[in-house]
């Protein structure tokens, strides 16, 4: 899921929306077999509340395995980086092994663990539906973008933005963002490793900077060695809707938008979504 939705000032992943619905879909199902099996539901909302936290506990602690210099370096970035697809998997594991094993050793549990479970599917379901439904189009999938659309760079020149070969990664990012910072270490070594196949472009949002000698230090102290792009008037920060940072748009070399998102990437994430762009 790519998209995001505004609520004030905060900005949410709708993928994080779609698992509340979940829940909470859940949470109702069981809630009608309370009258009848109080202690089997207690257990099931008892075990699955300790299985969603080591679960997102394991999710969490994944990008250890992968950047663990970078953490070493700057142990801050973990509260920031996502587990991606290999830390969801882990942590699905995880649950799995706290709570199918009393699900299925105990008759009682079986009726009411899978009607939460189908609740559960269906409430995410319907959240991923919903959050397509009221999310903003205007910049979103689908959207049209010149390929000769121009920008400064921080390096002085004048450059096109998009490629007319290739898939367009682009990250909408500002220095004092703390998930900015955190994902940094992911598109390093995703715009290394993919640098054949993908055009990736940084945008600075200069105009909420304290002054553009910020982003150049910053730029040298952590050793960005992509394109830099400078949104001094705040026109491409305008022109692409963002709402929050760090953004990630993939463009395809026809300047169609065929994802986006708001918060720190995952290297798998981006490999997927720039392959699907090709």
């Amino acid at each position: 899921m790519t998209h995001s939705i505004a609520i004030g000032p905060v900005i949410l992943p709708g993928v994080v929306l779609a698992a509340l619905t979940a829940l909470l879909s859940a949470r109702v199902v069981l809630t009608r077999y309370r009258t009848s099996s109080p202690d089997t539901v207690n257990w099931i909302l008892d075990r699955g509340s300790l299985a969603l936290f080591v679960a997102f506990a394991t999710w969490k602690l994944w990008p250890v395995l992968r950047w663990w210099q970078e953490i070493i370096q700057d142990p801050v970035i973990l509260l920031r980086l996502p587990g991606g697809r290999g830390g969801v998997i882990a942590g699905a594991v995880v649950a799995a092994v706290i709570l199918v094993p009393g699900v299925v050793r105990d008759r009682r549990r079986w009726i009411p663990a899978a009607a939460a479970a189908l609740a559960l599917t269906v409430g995410f379901v319907i959240g991923t539906t919903l959050v397509g439904a009221i999310a903003s189009t205007e910049g979103g999938t689908g959207s049209q973008f010149d390929t000769e659309l121009t920008a400064e760079f921080l390096s002085g020149e004048s450059q096109t933005l998009l490629s007319e070969d290739m898939p367009t990664v682009i990250t909408f990012w500002a220095s004092w963002c703390g998930p900015c910072r955190a994902e940094l270490p992911v598109k390093k070594r995703f715009s290394v490793e993919n640098s054949e196949s993908v055009r990736f472009v940084s945008v600075n949002m200069t105009r909420t900077e304290q002054s553009l000698r910020t982003v150049r230090s910053f730029v040298a102290d952590h050793g960005i060695e992509y394109p830099v792009a400078i949104d001094s008037d705040g026109g491409l920060t305008n022109r692409f809707a963002i709402r929050g940072t760090p953004t990630t748009i993939i463009v395809d070399a026809n300047g169609s938008v065929t994802a986006r998102w708001t918060g720190p990437s995952s290297l798998d994430r981006l490999e997927r979504a720039a392959a699907s762009a090709r």
